[in-house]
This record gives C-alpha cells, sequence and structure tokens, in this order.
C-alpha cells in the first residue's frame, strides 16, 4: 500500500494568533451537538485489521477540484479552518512548553458512533503515525486526565496541541480521507499548518487577490521561528498544508510555489504524493516509493544511533530534506557537524550498492575533492544494518531492514540559495570536468553494471507516459526528443567515451562558499545516483538544470554556454559532442515534464504542476526549434567551448 508523506513529526509547542474559543464552544451548543453524555469506545483489533488491508479507494473521495464551500477542512467557524484555539492561549506562551504529551503518549476515547469503514480509517491515520513517528495513541486509563475525545461534528477539526483535560479531534462528513484523519491528528499532536510558518514565503507564494476578505487572517505567518529552530525543512508535500485552492473566491488558486521546477511533488487533496510511476520493473531498475523510505525517528533515536554504532555524543538533531532517504545533521559537544544517513530499504537490500557509492567517495576525497566522507562505526566498517522502527508496536506489520552512515558535514551553502552570475556558471563546468577527469582512475564493479529508473539510457520507457500529456503539441514535442534520442545517443551508445558519473550534478548538489566577497565552488554532496555511462551524459543533464535556474542573462542561450565555457577548458569538445549534449539535455527535461504529466493525472486540480511546468516546456519548445535555429544554438554553445580553449 503506497505510503503518505508527512512533514516530520515531534511534539511541539504551537504560537497562534488570537481568536475566540467561546464562539466555537457556542456555535457547539447553538448545534446541540456535544450536550449530554457521551457514548464512548476504544478502536478493536479488527478495526486495525481492516486498517492494515484497506486500500485508498476505501477512503478517499473521488477527484475533484477542492473548493471552500465543498472542503471539509476549510471550515469558516474555525480558526484557519480546521483549528481550535482557546483564547487564552497567544497570551501565555511561556506555558506552551509544558503544552506537550509527555513521552509521546497521547490517551483516547471515541464517540461510539462511527461506522466500520470511519473506525478503520481513524485506526489507519493512527498507525501511520505511529509506524513513523515517536506518537502512541493509547486507550485512555481511568487516571489520564488529558486525553482526546474523536467525535462526530460539522467539518473537520481538533484542538492543536495539548491543552488539558478533555479536548477534541471532531470528523464530519467528508472527512474520513487517510489524509484528512492524519492531518487532524497531527493537529491533537501539535502540529499548526505548514504555509503558516515563518519561512513559507520563500517557498510559496501567497496571492491575495484570490482569497475571500473573511479567510484572509488564515494565511498569516507565525513570526516566531520555532519551527526553523527544531529543523523541520518547510515541506510542500505536507498534510498539514493548505491545498493551492483554499478559501478561494474565484477558483483561483490561493497558493502558487515559486520554485520554477518542471517536476515538483506535492500533495493534493487525494492524498497522492510523490511521483506514483507504475511499479515498472521495480527490481530491475530500482523504482522508489514511499514504503521503502525509512521511517520517521525522534531526536532521542538519532542520539541512540550515535552512540550505540560511533560512541558520539550528539547535542542537538536537524533533520534535513531528502526523497528516498533520512538525512539529519547531528552536532556534538564540541562543535563539530555530522550527517546520519538512513537509506532507502531498496537501496540498502542492493548487494554492494552501498559501498560503491562509498568507494566513490573516499577516491574523490583522496583527490582533494570536499565531499561527505563516510566515518567508519565502532565495528570498523563504513556502514552498518539496522532494523527500523527501533520501539515494537502492535500496529507495524513488520520492521525493515535499512542502513545507516555517518559522513562528514561539508559546511557551505547550496548553489540554489546564491545568486548565479557568468563566473559561477563557468566556475562549475569546470569543476564537474574535474569530477569527470578524476573518476577515469576510479573503477568498481557494482556502479559499473548499475541500472535504475531515472538514467538517461531509460529515456525510451516514456513511451509508455505520452498518453499523458495531454496537448498535442507537447506530447508530439516528446516524442520526438526520444526518438532523437533513440537514433543518435542509444545507436552509438557503445562507441562513445564512458565514465563513472556523479548523473545528479545540480544546483542542489553543488555547494558554495564566500571568498573575497564572490561565491565559489566549495564542495559537492549526494551521491545517491552514480553511475557508468557515455561521459556527456553528467554534463547534459546540468545544463538541462541549468536552463530551469532564475539568472540575468538567456537561460537558453547564455547559460548553457557559459558551463561550457568552464566544462571545455579541461575537456575539449567538437560540434558533434555539443549537438549530443543538446539531444541529452532535451531528453532529460523530457523525462521531467513528461512523469510531471503522469503525476498531474492523479491530481487534476493541482495548479503545483501546471505553473512549473510552464517554463520547462517553454525550454523545451526553444530546444526543438527547426534545424536552422538548433544549428545556431549549437554554434553559440560551441562558442563558449571554443573561447575556453584558447584561454
Amino acid at each position: 500500500m503506497q505510503m503518505l508523506v508527512f512533514h516530520t513529526i515531534a511534539i511541539l509547542l504551537v504560537i497562534v494568533p488570537t481568536y475566540s474559543y467561546r464562539k466555537v464552544r457556542r456555535f457547539h451548543q447553538q448545534n446541540n451537538i456535544f450536550n449530554g453524555a457521551v457514548d464512548t469506545t476504544f478502536l478493536s483489533s479488527d478495526d486495525f485489521y481492516r486498517a492494515q488491508n484497506m486500500s485508498f479507494s476505501e477512503t478517499e473521495p473521488k477527484a475533484s477540484v477542492i473548493m471552500p464551500l465543498n472542503d471539509p477542512e476549510m471550515h469558516y467557524t474555525y480558526y484557519e479552518g480546521d483549528m481550535m484555539i482557546q483564547e487564552s492561549d497567544e497570551k501565555k506562551v511561556a506555558m506552551y512548553t509544558a503544552k506537550r504529551w509527555p513521552y509521546g503518549r497521547i490517551p483516547y476515547v471515541m464517540e461510539n458512533k462511527f461506522t466500520d469503514q470511519e473506525r478503520a480509517a481513524i485506526a489507519r491515520g493512527m498507525m501511520i503515525l505511529q509506524e513513523r513517528t515517536c506518537i502512541r495513541f493509547v486507550p485512555k486509563k481511568q487516571n489520564d486526565h488529558d486525553y482526546v475525545l474523536i467525535k462526530r461534528g460539522p467539518g473537520c477539526a481538533a484542538h492543536v496541541g495539548k491543552i488539558g483535560g478533555q479536548q477534541w479531534v471532531i470528523l464530519g462528513q467528508g472527512c474520513y480521507g487517510i489524509e484528512t484523519v492524519t492531518h487532524e491528528l497531527m493537529h491533537s499532536v501539535g502540529f499548526i499548518h505548514e504555509q503558516s510558518r515563518p519561512d513559507r514565503d520563500e517557498h510559496v507564494e501567497i496571492v491575495w487577490n484570490n482569497i475571500k476578505s473573511t479567510a484572509k487572517r488564515n494565511f498569516r505567518k507565525h513570526e516566531t521561528d520555532y519551527l526553523a529552530d527544531h529543523g523541520f525543512p518547510y515541506d510542500l508535500m505536507s498534510v498539514m498544508h493548505y491545498r493551492q485552492y483554499a478559501f478561494s473566491k474565484n477558483r483561483k488558486p490561493t497558493i502558487l510555489p515559486k520554485r520554477p521546477v518542471p517536476y515538483l511533488r506535492c500533495r493534493d487533496q487525494n492524498g497522492h504524493h510523490r511521483n506514483h510511476f507504475r511499479n515498472y520493473n521495480n527490481d530491475q531498475y530500482g523504482e522508489q516509493n514511499d514504503q521503502t523510505k525509512p521511517p520517521l525517528l525522534c531526536d532521542q533515536d538519532i542520539i541512540t544511533l550515535c552512540k550505540t554504532f560511533y560512541d558520539i555524543h550528539v547535542e542537538r538533531v536537524k533533520q534535513l530534506n531528502s526523497y528516498d532517504d533520512r538525512n539529519f545533521i547531528v552536532h556534538i559537544s564540541n562543535g563539530d557537524k555530522f550527517v546520519l544517513k538512513i537509506t532507502n530499504s531498496h537501496d540498502s537490500e542492493q548487494p554492494g550498492l552501498l559501498d560503491g557509492q562509498n568507494d566513490m567517495i573516499l577516491f574523490l576525497s583522496s583527490q582533494n575533492f570536499n565531499v561527505p566522507c563516510p566515518i567508519k562505526n565502532i565495528n570498523g566498517d563504513y556502514l552498518a544494518r539496522i532494523q527500523l522502527p527501533l520501539n515494537n508496536n502492535p500496529t507495524i506489520n513488520s520492521a525493515k531492514t535499512f542502513a545507516i552512515r555517518l559522513f562528514v558535514y561539508v559546511e557551505g551553502i547550496i548553489l540554489y540559495n546564491v545568486s548565479i552570475d557568468r563566473q559561477l556558471l563557468i566556475d562549475c563546468g569546470k569543476y564537474l570536468a574535474q569530477i569527470n577527469l578524476a573518476l577515469e582512475k576510479f573503477d568498481n564493479k557494482v556502479i559499473r553494471t548499475r541500472k535504475f529508473f531515472w538514467s538517461l539510457a531509460n529515456v525510451p520507457k516514456l513511451y509508455d507516459y505520452l498518453s499523458y500529456i495531454k496537448n498535442p503539441s507537447h506530447n508530439e514535442l516528446v516524442s520526438n526528443c526520444v526518438k532523437d534520442f533513440e537514433q543518435i545517443i542509444l545507436s552509438s551508445f557503445d562507441s562513445m567515451k564512458q565514465s563513472y558519473l556523479h548523473g545528479d550534478f545540480n544546483e542542489q548538489n553543488i555547494i558554495v562558499r564566500k571568498i573575497n566577497n564572490a561565491y565559489r565552488i566549495y564542495g559537492l554532496i549526494d551521491f545517491g545516483d552514480i553511475f557508468y555511462g557515455p561521459l556527456i551524459f553528467d554534463i547534459a543533464i546540468f545544463i538541462a538544470y541549468v536552463m530551469l535556474l532564475d539568472t540575468d542573462f538567456d537561460s537558453i542561450l547564455d547559460a548553457p554556454k557559459f558551463v561550457l565555457n568552464g566544462y571545455c577548458s579541461l575537456i575539449p569538445l567538437d560540434n558533434h559532442d555539443i549537438y549530443k549534449i543538446l539531444i541529452c539535455a532535451r531528453a532529460r527535461l523530457s523525462q521531467s515534464l513528461t512523469l510531471g504529466a503522469y503525476t498531474h493525472s492523479f491530481q487534476p486540480d493541482n495548479e503545483y504542476l501546471l505553473t512549473t511546468a510552464k517554463k520547462g516546456w517553454t525550454i523545451l519548445e526553444r530546444l526543438c526549434s527547426f534545424d536552422d535555429v538548433q544549428k545556431q544554438l549549437i554554434e553559440h554553445w560551441m562558442d563558449g567551448a571554443n573561447t575556453s580553449t584558447k584561454q
């Protein structure tokens, strides 16, 4: 069963703007929904059994564009649509440190008015949190004064954090989707909405003109930065994030992403997350899904792992963004920092794969590159395997085995977070060439034969996804790109110079530092996509990403030219090479855009995908213009390559 993607779970304090709790009480009293004695019960083993075997189709509503009038999470009676906030909370900020559920234990009872299917949905929401966090929902005991009462009511709502005494999770009509149940349970844990974070403006744009005037207060930011202090990255995929049409007054999106990428994994009303690619030759090509990702771990779990396997005393833990794995920055008492990496179960099970990654990193380090070197554990090995989660939980089917490694932390800033100028792109090209040249002396049998889904060699598999591109001209565009790739690249594949490649050289993995008031390349991270293939694949992949960046110069004409200027200062290329790089860059963009269209078929109301794809399609159209334009483009890029050889 596909798993949902959640924002990192922890027990957190919550600081919220003023909202009248008495208004909520008055609403409840007027509707006679909570008056009188309540017949309560608990979930049974049968409920958890049904939850364990239920599919998304049993819990999720049919796909539709959710608007404020029919979205049960957007109830106008509650603060931010579904949060029940006490009036005194914001006046007693100092008390929030006490509003945590001790030991992650949350006692609950539930109204005895839910159907078997609804009970299973509630059980499934609890299971998801318990399988992937330190949270435990337990039946209320007689001496539990503080507890959650799960009740029927209008819309979907919950008290935020532990308020003391009885508090509610309200589930009404339309509230029994896996995502919605989990969303409300997370409020009871103590989570606010993702888009209310103080750093949200760095990631999304709030379209105020599309928001109903009475609902604009719901989009206020919480100006305190406790979320950043806890180290949780902003997560567009979080179930705690508003949908893009939340509180819209005109059926237009109220939230748009800022980063212009053609393929963004994010959330919609049906609980579909990440890539949803069909399980095509999963074992052969290593295609990932949520079931392979390690469970979420508490800070104490990370501290325990570091002590057990590396005998280091960790003082602070910060989780990093990661798609397939779990990565944590760990701070130790002497000020040093390391990255603890827990690899997804699929890669953890591949014989020799992680050893091959370690070998390449250590080799590059020996060649004086700043890379995240692995640290030996107490057994003298660079990796260990462990079953997770660490604790026993009756709702978990069985623990899985994951590889854990500790790496040196590479200090610096990722390239994406700085202003990119001409010299920086030249430096990137030259740095990649240095990496490629160094790897000519490297060898590893496992990496040499590795195949995985995102490899450029798998571009012909896009034929299976063309039907998801509804625009006929775009469909033809990708089809032509795939045909060109087959005829020009695959037909001469074996005769092309082969090498070990980083495979994901992009603005998120390049580390820069400021030297003499200018940013310069310092290091490289993330060796999860390394493989053996045509040398030009690495530079082509980077050029595809570079053309999507926001710069002050032409992203198609000049950005690749500057990169090639640096690259060709060390690795000369001719016109035929540049032409092949163009074909490969088009193929990489085609991969991203096509798989993005496939994702959009599951998310028909997802404006994120449409907005972020717009720039990608525009670039691909320019790259595929008639032959004269392509010839001029190649000559322009070649001019950058020739300029470097003359210097």
